[in-house]
């Protein structure tokens, strides 16, 4: 992915896949020192496997089939993913033993989503999300959101508030200029009352609907 605010894959570089046979024979460790739960934690796992032949679909597929006693935690899994693997990510939710997923989803406007270039939609992706919740109610599916990206609107803001709804946890993040993205030289810029506004009014509904949020400044 490239998204237009983030500098995470210039720095890093294209991905490298941990061969899965790597990936198996950890866990068997972990399995014999007691441990049960394991947490696969990438910038985007997603893109796991891409250029070894492979996906997340068959590493979590591998990796339950360990033991029945597994259970799995998933962070980052890039919106898009879900949507396009739903029909095989849905039976591995079903099975109630992925306890965790963050999917950031960034933005519930579908406008500032194309600024941040980031390609898949938003109705889609809210969809499937409910779906994960109904088929895996003992799941936690958490996800990030980016305000006050440049241009956004009032109705932008209002449309990634409503996400707090959706996800079981919303991480409101601020959003803040990285030198030499795309995004960095959009204008205007929210103004910085007006971000603070916004930040305050979405500690104050999630914290009326309960919803476990942290709001802090993003920076990558």
């Amino acid at each position: 992915n490239a998204c237009s605010y983030c500098n995470i894959r210039r720095v890093k570089g294209a991905p490298a896949s941990e061969p899965v046979a790597s990936i198996l024979a950890r866990a068997r460790q972990g399995l014999e020192r007691g441990i049960r739960d394991f947490f696969l934690l990438a910038d985007d796992c997603a893109s796991y496997g891409r250029e070894i032949g492979t996906d997340l679909v068959e590493l979590v597929e591998r990796l339950l089939a360990l033991e029945r006693g597994v259970t799995l935690k998933l962070g980052y899994v890039f919106p898009s993913f879900v949507t396009a693997r739903f029909d095989a990510l849905a039976p591995l939710f079903a099975t109630g033993r992925i306890s965790y997923a963050n999917i950031p989803v960034q933005s519930g406007s579908q406008r500032i989503l194309e600024l941040m270039n980031r390609s898949y939609a938003i109705d889609e992706i809210v969809a499937r999300v409910r779906r994960l919740r109904e088929i895996a109610p003992a799941a936690r599916i958490c996800t990030h959101v980016l305000v006050n990206f440049p241009t956004e609107t009032r109705w932008d803001f209002l449309a990634s508030l409503a996400l707090a709804d959706v996800f079981n946890d919303t991480y409101f993040l601020h959003y803040s200029d990285n030198r030499g993205t795309a995004a960095a030289r959009l204008e205007p810029k929210v103004p910085p009352e007006e971000a603070r506004r916004r930040l305050d009014a979405a500690a104050d509904f999630v914290n009326a609907r309960g919803c476990g949020v942290v709001i802090g400044d993003f920076d990558c």
